[in-house]
């Protein structure tokens, strides 16, 4: 089961740094905390992952003395409604939970600990965490220059962090199975100008009933049998072009998005139009031929999906010229 939270906008209270603990802040919304907890109690499947925007995980920035939680803009901030969320799992016997999470620009693999945590075993650990990195945007300069410095400091300071990298960007590819969980993490070389370089950089996983952190010295491998397969491009419908809603007549012609990019043999555009229209959609390749043409005529003003079947196309770059009556739009597609 997937559950898609929002912990920026939908319910959360004003920031108001980590000092107040009290179990009534909120981040979630009474709400969205209660669908949370209600699809978790009464799930049935073997994994929960939850996806959301701000490092659950508690980072405490002292070693030595107090604790000190210095950004409030995550968890930390609102630390009585994860106490609430992490008793839940564990009063429920709730297994299996893996938090996704981005926000910060950088990369951990975190257990998610309660107060009566084991970073030895991992006893104690309400769940893991697996935090994917910025695409190109980098951390502030102070932070990143100390590199290594700065993760170990973290990780001394914090036994549930096990992986942090604050030096390189890239993103993690998560594997789902029915023995574990991992995610695997790679990275880029640099991030100033394209560039196919990539390397592995850690493998972190769960093990089905654990709730905890593993390391792992390779990364997964997709089974052979299932390379090129790809999910329904709109699994709830059998027609190959369906109208969504009816748009506001003051909408321009877009293109909402072209998906799967890559693609195998078919892909899917969606597009909004403002006003009843014909429209011709054409591929080229890099030679500039025209390699597939379709045609609509008459298309009401909405909000559509178009499913298109391009597995007589060879693998490699193509643009997709997408034209109404007024407008022309162009995007590049690549066929794997």
């Amino acid at each position: 089961d997937l559950y898609m939270l929002d912990t920026r906008l939908e319910g959360r209270e004003e920031q108001n740094g980590t000092l107040d603990t009290s179990s009534n802040r909120t981040i979630l919304g009474q709400q969205q905390f209660d669908w949370l907890v209600n699809g978790l109690k009464n799930s049935t499947a073997q994994w929960n992952l939850i996806g959301q925007q701000v490092v659950m995980a508690p980072v405490n920035t002292n070693i030595t003395g107090a604790p000190n939680y210095p950004n409030g803009d995550q968890w930390d901030g609102y630390r009585g409604e994860r106490k609430k969320l992490f008793d839940s799992i564990s009063v429920n016997n709730i297994t299996n939970t893996v938090v996704m999470t981005g926000d910060v620009h950088c990369a951990w693999a975190n257990d998610l600990p309660t107060d009566t945590y084991n970073s030895t075993t991992g006893a104690g650990s309400a769940g893991v965490e697996f935090v994917a990195t910025s695409v190109t945007s980098p951390l502030p300069q102070n932070i990143s220059s100390l590199g290594q410095l700065a993760e170990n400091f973290i990780k001394a300071a914090n036994n549930h962090v096990k992986y942090i990298n604050v030096r390189n960007k890239g993103y993690y590819i998560l594997d789902v199975n029915k023995i574990r969980t991992q995610a695997d993490y790679y990275v880029v070389d640099r991030i100033d100008s394209p560039s196919v370089v990539q390397n592995h950089d850690a493998s972190w996983f769960t093990l089905d009933g654990t709730q905890h952190l593993n390391v792992s010295t390779t990364p997964s491998v997709a089974s052979q049998n299932l390379r090129g397969l790809q999910a329904p491009l709109y699994p709830r419908q059998g027609s190959t072009f369906t109208k969504i809603i009816t748009s506001p007549n003051n909408w321009e012609s877009v293109i909402l998005g072209t998906y799967p990019n890559p693609f195998w043999d078919q892909f899917a555009i969606h597009y909004a139009l403002h006003e009843t229209t014909d429209i011709s959609l054409q591929i080229v390749n890099t030679l500039g031929q025209v390699v597939l043409s379709k045609k609509l005529n008459a298309i009401e003003a909405g909000v559509y999906h178009w499913y298109i079947d391009a597995s007589s196309l060879g693998k490699g770059s193509y643009y997709m010229i997408f034209k109404t009556n007024n407008k022309t739009q162009k995007r590049l597609l690549v066929k794997n």
